[in-house]
């Protein structure tokens, strides 16, 4: 029952976003997958990166009922 909740509510959320910026965003997890894997960088630093990335790139997409602030 959990997976079928975790798979519903990804769905549910992926809607919010278009297939370009669902792309770019699985573009970025590749990279840090590979960075993850192969470069020796501090894997919390690799994350933060990550996140921060991804909330600046939703920073600019205006959102329907969203005050666009």
């Amino acid at each position: 029952v959990y997976k079928r909740q975790v798979i519903y509510n990804t769905v549910r959320h992926a809607e919010h976003f278009s297939w370009d910026e669902l792309a770019s965003f699985m573009d970025r997890l590749v990279e840090t997958d590979v960075a993850l894997k192969s470069s020796g960088s501090d894997p919390k630093l690799l994350m933060e990166r990550l996140l921060v990335e991804s909330c600046k790139a939703g920073e600019s997409v205006q959102r329907p009922g969203g005050s666009g602030s």
